[in-house]
């Protein structure tokens, strides 16, 4: 009896997780994502998040990603591995990057970013962004920069619920899992521009490793990525109301974080999309762990 009572509460929080996707759809939809015309020629693409384990996945077979379809997130540009590799695809999901009223480190981000592209990006490039970017501070200057580069936009709307509902809504492009992390939205462009098999390399998550408490029980994490391995103790931020978080909002960002992973996981198996996790060090679960050692690079070629 307990077991069917758990039962019938969990699809009625599933129907009403719908109801609200729904509303958030109808009210946030800006208009149907770009996505099919970057329809890929190859199957295969590695994804590059920026966990502190890329940095020796770098080291070792990153005249290999060079040759094959890529696709770079968030700072990786301020690294010197964004020309070794060349992502063919970069993908920004945070915000806080758009945000006319943001976190200062966010505005110094930006403007880093802005100047490594101006500075480094010599190949075409496809930057897939939210559809709040659009006429953004971020967007405008890069536009006039002048650079082989092409945006799409994308609905970053949070949908949950009922499978069938969820998985409607991903197909059209008008919503995705819980975008927590970048990562969630480039494994979803990555779905849509039709790459059968993605490997994603540098998904760490391990912020959990990471967490202080100061003497006036304040939360603090130290933001550590392949380019910086030291990394900075910082206080944690929502990524839109910028409400400085506690442990129990961090914790439950967490808990979503890897909830989102699962549903991309569903999604994507629902197209017989493989999502291989090729990351020598991570926490996530929901995609099959692979070494890249066991990999038929030559098969790989971007031709």
């Amino acid at each position: 009896m307990f077991y069917t009572l758990l039962k019938i509460q969990k699809f009625f929080e599933a129907l009403y997780q719908s109801f609200i996707s729904i509303l958030r759809v109808v009210f946030r939809l800006h208009f149907s994502a770009g996505f099919r015309n970057f329809k890929s020629p190859v199957n295969e693409i590695f994804v590059l998040a920026n966990g502190p384990s890329l940095r020796q996945d770098l080291d070792k077979y990153g005249s290999k990603l060079a040759l094959c379809k890529t696709m770079g997130v968030n700072l990786f540009v301020l690294s010197e591995d964004f020309i070794l590799v060349k992502p063919k695809y970069y993908v920004l999901l945070d915000i806080v990057f758009f945000m006319k009223k943001t976190l200062p480190r966010a505005k110094d981000a930006r403007e880093r970013m802005l100047e490594a592209f101006n500075k480094n990006l010599s190949w075409e490039m496809v930057l897939f962004v939210p559809a709040e970017a659009r006429n953004s501070y971020f967007h405008l200057q890069l536009l006039a920069l002048g650079l082989p580069l092409k945006f799409v936009f994308f609905n970053r709307t949070a949908v949950e619920g009922l499978r069938p509902v969820r998985h409607c809504m991903y197909s059209r492009g008008w919503g995705m899992p819980p975008p927590q992390n970048v990562l969630i939205g480039a494994l979803m462009v990555a779905i849509h521009i039709g790459f059968k098999k993605i490997f994603i390399l540098g998904a760490d998550h391990s912020w959990h490793e990471e967490i202080h408490i100061n003497k006036d029980s304040s939360l603090e994490i130290t933001d550590r990525h392949f380019y910086d391995q030291i990394g900075k103790r910082l206080p944690k931020h929502h990524g839109e109301t910028l409400k400085r978080l506690n442990m129990h909002d961090f914790f439950n960002e967490l808990a979503r974080t890897f909830r989102s992973h699962q549903l991309v996981a569903e999604f994507a198996d629902s197209k017989n999309i493989e999502i291989l996790n090729a990351s020598s060090v991570s926490y996530i679960d929901a995609f099959k762990k692979i070494s890249l050692e066991d990999l038929p690079w030559d098969q790989f070629l971007d031709k």
